[in-house]
């Protein structure tokens, strides 16, 4: 990864696309759904 700079760029682009699917307003609501399911 230090040495090859497409690897890096490309794995750089595919952590920032899979953060974007987590939040703490979105963990907080799937909790309290879990919560409160019967």
């Amino acid at each position: 990864v230090l040495n090859d700079k497409q690897l890096r760029e490309k794995l750089i682009k595919k952590g920032l696309e899979q953060v974007k699917k987590f939040s703490w307003e979105k963990t907080a609501k799937q909790t309290l759904r879990l919560l409160y399911e019967k």
